[in-house]
């Protein structure tokens, strides 16, 4: 597992301690997958892509090793995630991700 992916995990309210190896390297593989559109500073095509079923591939083993339900912010956020991965996937957008990301990042006011 990446220690950065790791040292953030550990900082968000939803881990847990007692969260099982099975459980974290899920959670590891699904923020690889999930990250694959910003990794690169080029074109993501969403029409030729394999994100989605690697995302339902790791979801059994998610949903058997969790202790406890995620609040609901993480559902908003993943459902807001995953209905634009959608709409893209669905338009065969190709867009720079990676690029559009940092874009917004350095207009965003982290003081508000």
């Amino acid at each position: 597992m990446s220690f950065t992916v790791h040292i953030f995990s550990l900082l968000l309210p939803t881990y847990n301690p007692s969260y099982t190896q099975t459980l974290l390297e899920a959670h590891y593989q699904a923020s690889l997958i999930l990250g694959e559109p910003f990794k690169r500073d080029a074109i993501f095509d969403f029409g030729h892509q394999e994100t989605m079923a690697g995302v339902h591939r790791l979801l059994p083993i998610i949903l058997d090793h969790l202790l406890t339900p995620p609040p609901e912010e993480s559902y908003s956020i993943l459902r807001k995630y995953s209905g634009a991965f959608l709409l893209c996937s669905r338009l065969g957008a190709a867009l720079n991700c990676h690029e559009m990301f940092w874009r917004i990042y350095g207009r965003y006011n982290f003081s508000e």
